[in-house]
């Protein structure tokens, strides 16, 4: 009978060796793992200026008229976005602004809400605790720097569901213009006793595109990874809208579930992180205004 050669028994002794080690440490066997997999995606606030700390209203408070809420809800309507408690004597806004509503504001401090998106035609997410039936009406509302309306819509609702919805700006409406401010609104008319006294949120929204070299950046980028690279660099609206329906579309995905808690839970929204994504709402009563 052959016997095996020294080289074939030091591959075989090389093979179990390997074997063992990779059953010893399972955790450097996939050291090979990819930034977006490895590393939870985390918003990174981007610098603001003065005239870049709008007063804003991120939550709805407490409900009035009447709302029907949903079973197992306890949050307020909540828009899904970064805001930030300011005092106003450090920023170009007093308490004595006119942009400034009394209910957005604590003693010498008032809530700032702003998010940077690349898009044209960005979306928004909101949280809404109501149930999502005949007895609600909901509402957006676009508005330049000047307070002039350029896009509204209100919302027919096609679930019996709440939860966390997207409502995107379509391509119908005016496009948001490069570096210019924007305020949003979104509102809860809760039965037809209610209409004049909704339960609303406010924010305002920056349309800044990227640079070529970050376009480059990102061109075979995965989705995942994409989220990940707006998020890093402040560009919240971008960032939350591709996670968002890449979770949607598989809510059982840890990594995508990980990642999303993590994002809201990056500016204070870990609670809310863990509502349902919902399908919502068809667009009715659309009314676009140009300039």
């Amino acid at each position: 009978m052959k016997r095996p050669s020294k080289l074939t028994v030091l591959m075989c002794t090389l093979s179990v060796l390997s074997v063992s080690w990779i059953s010893l440490f399972p955790g450097q066997a996939q050291s090979q793992l990819t930034d977006s997999e490895s590393t939870l995606i985390q918003f990174a606030p981007p610098p603001l200026s003065d005239r870049d700390r709008p007063p804003g209203r991120s939550s709805g408070g407490a409900s009035r008229g009447q709302c029907n809420w949903g079973e197992t809800q306890s949050y307020a309507l909540t828009a899904l976005v970064p805001a930030t408690w300011i005092a106003a004597e450090e920023s170009a806004y007093s308490a004595s602004s006119p942009d400034l509503n009394s209910s957005d504001a604590a003693g010498n401090n008032y809530e700032s809400v702003l998010s940077l998106t690349t898009e044209a035609y960005p979306s928004f997410w909101f949280h809404v605790p109501f149930v999502l039936d005949e007895e609600l009406i909901l509402e957006f509302v676009l508005q330049d720097e000047n307070n002039n309306t350029v896009y509204q819509t209100h919302f027919k609702p096609n679930t019996s569901s709440s939860g966390i919805i997207q409502f995107s700006l379509p391509e119908t409406a005016q496009e948001l213009t490069i570096d210019q401010f924007y305020q949003w609104y979104f509102f809860a008319h809760c039965g037809t006793d209610a209409i004049g006294e909704p339960i609303y949120v406010r924010g305002w929204i920056v349309r800044n595109p990227l640079d070529n070299d970050s376009q480059t950046q990102i061109a075979d980028a995965s989705e995942l990874e994409k989220a990940s690279f707006y998020a890093a660099r402040g560009i919240w609206q971008d960032a939350l809208t591709i996670l968002g329906e890449l979770y949607r579309e598989d809510p059982q995905n840890m990594i995508l579930r990980q990642n999303w808690m993590s994002l809201l839970g990056s500016i204070g929204l870990d609670e809310i992180a863990t509502e349902p994504l919902i399908e919502c709402c068809s667009s009715d009563q659309t009314q676009s205004f140009s300039e």
